[in-house]
C-alpha cells in the first residue's frame, strides 16, 4: 500500500502554480475583509518620486530561476507613514484541466506588511500574502535597493486545506522586483 504520495515539478514556478490549484478552496469572500480588499481592481497607490524612501507604487517580479521572466507578477503598495504596508500581490495561477482548455488565470491576493530600517541604513520590506479562498499563506522579506526602485526577496508560501491541517506543503523561492517609475 501507498501512504503518500508527492508531486514532482519541472520548476519552483509551476510547484506554485499547482500546488495553488490543489489547494484551492470555497471562493466565498470572508465578512472581516476591510473594504480596500475586496476592490483590488480599484487599488490606487499614491504616486511618489521619492523612491528611497516609499515603496508605493507598482511593482513588477519574477521568479529567479530559468524561464521566470515568463511568468512575470506584479504587487501595488502603498505605504504610511507609520511606515506600513498593504496592496496586492498579482500572480497567474494555474487552473485545473477544463472543457475550455483554458491553462491559468490571475489572482490577487491582499498584502500587508512594513518598512524597516536595520542600524546600517537597510531598508528592508516584510509582507504576507494571504489567500483565504486557497488556504495559501506567503510569508516574505525582500531587500529595498539604496535608489527604492528594486526589490530582492525571498518567499515561502505554505498551501493547506481549509479545516485540513494535516494536508499542506511549502515551497521557497527567490525573486526580484523593478519598480513601475515615470521617466523625465
Amino acid at each position: 500500500s501507498v501512504d503518500w504520495f508527492s508531486e514532482s515539478f519541472a520548476s519552483k514556478d509551476e510547484a506554485t502554480k499547482a500546488l495553488t490549484a490543489m489547494f484551492t478552496a470555497s471562493t466565498t469572500q470572508p465578512s472581516d475583509t476591510l473594504a480596500w480588499q475586496r476592490e483590488p481592481m480599484n487599488f490606487q497607490p499614491h504616486y511618489t518620486d521619492q523612491h528611497a524612501n516609499d515603496v508605493s507604487g507598482f511593482w513588477v517580479w519574477n521568479v529567479l530561476e530559468k524561464n521566470g521572466e515568463q511568468h512575470p507578477g506584479a504587487f501595488a503598495f502603498e505605504q504610511g507613514a507609520d511606515n506600513s504596508v498593504h496592496g496586492f500581490s498579482v500572480a497567474e495561477m494555474q487552473l485545473a484541466q477544463n472543457e475550455h482548455g483554458v491553462r491559468s488565470g490571475v489572482a490577487t491576493a491582499p498584502a500587508i506588511g512594513k518598512v524597516s530600517v536595520d542600524e546600517t541604513g537597510t531598508r528592508t520590506l516584510t509582507f504576507e500574502v494571504r489567500d483565504d479562498k486557497s488556504g495559501m499563506v506567503a510569508i516574505t522579506k525582500a531587500e529595498i535597493s539604496p535608489d527604492g526602485t528594486s526589490l530582492l526577496g525571498e518567499t515561502t508560501q505554505t498551501f493547506s486545506s481549509k479545516g485540513d491541517t494535516k494536508r499542506s506543503a511549502s515551497i521557497s523561492y527567490k525573486w526580484a522586483a523593478a519598480k513601475a517609475v515615470k521617466r523625465s
